[in-house]
């Protein structure tokens, strides 16, 4: 009977949204706040990490918090791992998080309902959250300098064995806003893109993305094999790239990578576009350092590290001209 209110209510939720131009406020914003959110997650991490890399089905949870309006909330999760090379390396694995769709229209939410949870990854919990929070400010940053991104949101999680009933451990995480809900936002839809050709893609997009990655140290991205590239289609036809996954970067350089690379790849730009980014750029850089200076989370030596990359990565991108032909547009360092 529950299943069938349920169903009810989202299909009438689903009418009134398409009928409407205002929708509701989606979960991730309604879980958003400056400081970390405290949450725990209740499931059966004991098969979750003994299974990791033979099983990738959902399995039940329970995802509590503290709402906005300051009552505690609890609502049913399905939970399993996800990703390729730290789901083979980590201890603990990444995972994603569903929410039932039903039950975000009961709590009058919009229905953007699956979320990529990043974890600690290592045994060693302060380690391992050292490298979760510099990533997470490396979307931070990204935020600023590029407006068509994935937000995030900092957690501090409690994990609970659903099968021992026990807590297994109190660490840090972070929340990537759902993929669906980045395209909504924009105005535009998810597709797929392989092999995708640069006149169909924003190039100034596009460029902010090489930009970012090559100033943080990150060349593990690839537009042309859509390699943590997600694409959103714009009514004007082109196709928006949207970037993620920072960890392979120098600026997060966490143990299982010798150092991150700068190389610098697809800006298709005239030398003036490129100027005027790069002038962008440089008026966002008091804006990046001081986020990393007020960041409460990393500690003072960690977070000087992290200034310095930063503003080495920024007289890196000084280095980048452009030399352009009638065919193409080359990239040429100084």
């Amino acid at each position: 009977m529950k299943n069938v209110l349920l169903t009810l209510v989202l299909l009438i939720t689903s009418q009134f949204l398409y009928a409407s131009d205002v929708r509701p406020m989606p979960l991730f914003d309604y879980l958003q706040q400056d400081k970390p959110l405290e949450v725990v997650i209740k499931t059966n991490f004991s098969s979750i990490i003994d299974n990791k890399l033979s099983s990738k089905d959902y399995q039940s949870g329970i995802f509590s918090f503290i709402g906005k309006d300051s009552k505690k909330r609890e609502i049913p999760v399905k939970v399993k791992v996800r990703g390729k090379f730290r789901l083979q390396y980590c201890e603990f694995p990444p995972l994603k998080l569903k929410f039932k769709k039903a039950e975000l229209a009961l709590m009058g939410l919009d229905t953007f309902n699956k979320f990529k949870l990043v974890t600690h990854c290592l045994g060693d919990e302060l380690a391992g959250e050292s490298y979760l929070k510099k990533e997470f400010l490396a979307y931070r940053m990204m935020n600023k300098l590029v407006g068509s991104s994935f937000r995030t949101q900092l957690l501090k999680i409690k994990y609970i064995d659903s099968k021992s009933r026990k807590t297994t451990m109190e660490t840090f995480g972070f929340l990537i806003e759902e993929d669906e809900q980045v395209a909504s936002r924009m105005g535009g839809t998810i597709v797929e893109s392989f092999n995708t050709a640069f006149d169909k893609v924003d190039r100034v997009q596009l460029a902010k993305i090489a930009m970012f990655n090559y100033m943080i140290g990150n060349a593990d991205w690839d537009l042309k094999r859509s390699k943590n590239i997600k694409f959103v289609k714009m009514p004007n036809g082109k196709l928006c790239p949207i970037a993620y996954d920072f960890d392979f970067s120098g600026f997060v350089h966490p143990p299982y990578i010798k150092h991150g690379e700068h190389i610098l790849k697809d800006i298709h730009l005239s030398a003036t576009d490129l100027a005027l980014l790069k002038e962008e750029f440089r008026g966002k850089q008091d804006e990046l350092i001081q986020l990393i200076k007020d960041f409460k989370f990393s500690s003072i030596g960690e977070k000087r590290a992290m200034r310095k990359f930063i503003e080495k990565g920024f007289e890196k991108l000084e280095s980048v001209s452009i030399n352009s032909t009638e065919d193409h547009t080359t990239l040429m360092k100084k």
